[in-house]
């Protein structure tokens, strides 16, 4: 069962699961693939480049997984995302927060981090 609205992918969506896991259908809904991750997700995810997936983890932790699922690496955010990561052209990802935004690199390394107070987060991030 999913749980959340899928991501559009090359070969079909990708989709956050019940029980800790991600999966990734056809377009005509076939399940072609279906791993658990270590972290509990939150809601917010999307797909890049690639079709790599990024998720935010309960525990304010950025994860990239693979197009099949494998997870890649984490990193901890330090701070509570509160919308789906944005990629770049360049593949960088970026996350905001009630008072911060940050940018990660493709292989996890934090590129950035800045602090700024009272943001509008009703306003999307891209």
């Amino acid at each position: 069962t999913t749980l959340f609205r899928s991501q559009k992918t090359s070969y079909g969506y990708a989709a956050l699961c019940e029980g800790k896991s991600f999966a990734g259908f056809s377009e005509k809904g076939k399940l072609l693939w279906q791993k658990s991750v270590r972290e509990k997700p939150s809601l917010f995810f999307t797909t890049g480049c690639g079709d790599t997936i990024w998720f935010i983890s309960k525990s304010k932790k950025i994860n990239l997984l693979n197009p099949e699922g494998q997870l890649l690496w984490t990193a901890d955010c330090g701070f509570e995302v509160k919308e789906n990561p944005l990629q770049g052209k360049d593949g960088r990802v970026f996350l905001r927060g009630k008072n911060d935004v940050a940018c990660y690199a493709l292989n996890g390394s934090l590129r950035w981090k800045k602090e700024i107070k009272d943001q509008n987060v009703s306003l999307p991030l891209g």
